[in-house]
């Protein structure tokens, strides 16, 4: 595997990144940061049309071939956020410092290694969008299937390596206003990543169903709305039941590294090495020019990143008694009786803060599927004991994950469509009629 990856411009701090085939005609400035460099990306100003920012992101897409990226682009109401001070500052709150009492584990000779064929490499590969972007270094992988073909020459592997401790931080804007930070890690820590998962998804997965269904299984979204239909409609009057919508607060951030490598080490040896490389030390993200560091969490945006969440709360997810409880990731639905669904909430509260992890209340919610309004008027007082702010959602409006549930909210499901359909007809006249060309 051969890329001429860096070239010396001007000094020991100024790279520019390219493949030999020139595939990318543009450079990407660098900087080095202790003692490292890294890739300083280009995030447009707040004051840049809105219009023309759409239009040149939808073009680059197109440029690249991939089609379906663009139309996302169109559909989506998400949008990159500049840096400004109070971005970041909200950037630096989403990655808490680690705990006090944090362990350190440790990487024994005689772990086991994860053995990859080359045709699982390549697999891995492919299945990265044609535009999907660059970490700190500014490779993506169209640049590694450059690096794979026969007319490259031979790559700065340790340059590479010491790369891996960067990711490119973006602060997505949420739909309460909150922010949702993405971090975009090496590709080749990234190709890894989705190598490892594929091969040991196949051997962890059957462990993690039917409770969880974010990780190995194809359809897990749907697995969930289909799962809490059928348990509705086995409710009786003798045995009435409740919804209890669990959300977690900046979970991804906040689960503790060093519980997540320790189950990683008993569960799944064969990727710890991979694992331990990525999260035993802080990790250095970079925003705009600053840099924020990540020392406890899982980073989203790492293809490993799902995998090591799921088994680090299988335990806690395991230990529901409740007759209903399917987990997809950071969000947890348990149902059955008032009394069994407040015990488990009395459980899981504790058990999940010793992870790291804190049940956001004002986020979660509880659903009445058949007490008489009396018994459960009275009963949501013990609930609010526990999660004082729980929002009271009616069953007609219940949605899990995105997708409604009963019949009575396809209609308001079905007009956010028609409105996310009818914005991307009107962005659709801010872009050019024909594909632009590359040159």
């Amino acid at each position: 595997m051969s890329l001429l990856l860096f070239s010396l411009l001007e000094s020991d701090r100024c790279f520019s990144c390219g493949s030999i085939n020139k595939r990318k005609k543009e450079s990407k400035d660098f900087q080095i940061v202790n003692g490292l460099f890294i890739y300083l990306a280009f995030h447009p100003s707040s004051t840049v049309d809105d219009s023309k920012r759409l239009r040149a992101l939808v073009n680059a897409k197109l440029i690249e071939g991939d089609v379906s990226a663009a139309v996302r682009v169109l559909a989506s109401s998400d949008t990159i956020l500049a840096t400004t001070p109070e971005v970041l500052t909200a950037l630096r709150r989403k990655h808490p410092a680690p705990p006090s009492d944090v362990r350190f584990v440790q990487m024994e000779n005689n772990d086991s290694n994860i053995e990859i064929s080359k045709e699982a490499m390549v697999a891995a590969l492919k299945s990265f969008s044609g535009s999907s972007s660059g970490g700190v270094d500014g490779l993506r992988p169209g640049h590694i299937k450059d690096l794979i073909s026969a007319h490259t020459a031979e790559a700065d592997t340790p340059t590479c390596s010491r790369l891996n401790i960067f990711s490119q931080l973006n602060g997505f804007k949420k739909k309460d206003g909150g922010i949702r930070p993405i971090a975009v890690g090496n590709i080749f820590r990234r190709l890894a990543a989705k190598i490892a998962c594929r091969v040991v998804v196949k051997e962890i997965g059957h462990e993690l169903r039917p409770v969880q269904l974010g990780v190995g299984i194809q359809g897990g979204c749907e697995a969930a709305v289909h799962a809490t239909r059928s348990f509705f409609e086995n409710t009786s009057p003798v045995s009435p039941r409740i919804l209890l919508k669990l959300d977690m607060k900046n979970a991804f951030n906040s689960i503790r590294r060093d519980h997540t490598l320790e189950v990683c080490h008993q569960r799944t040896p064969s990727i710890f090495k991979l694992a331990h490389l990525s999260y035993s030390h802080p990790s250095m993200l970079i925003a705009s020019d600053n840099i924020i560091s990540s020392a406890t969490g899982i980073q989203q945006g790492d293809p490993l990143g799902p995998l090591l969440f799921a088994m680090a709360v299988d335990g806690v997810a395991r230990s529901i008694a409740s007759p209903f409880n399917i987990w997809y990731l950071d969000d947890a639905t348990l149902g059955g009786s008032i009394e069994a669904v407040a015990a488990d909430l009395r459980r899981v509260i504790p058990a999940l803060s010793l992870l790291g992890l804190e049940i956001n209340s004002s986020k979660s919610e509880i659903i009445n599927l058949n007490y008489s309004a009396d018994d459960f008027e009275s009963a949501i007082r013990d609930i609010r004991l526990i999660l004082e702010d729980i929002k009271i959602t009616p069953k007609e409006e219940l949605h899990i994950l995105g997708s409604p549930v009963f019949p009575m909210a396809i209609r308001e499901c079905l007009d956010t469509k028609h409105v996310i359909l009818t914005r991307m007809t009107e962005k659709l006249q801010l872009i050019d009629a024909h594909q632009p060309s590359s040159s």
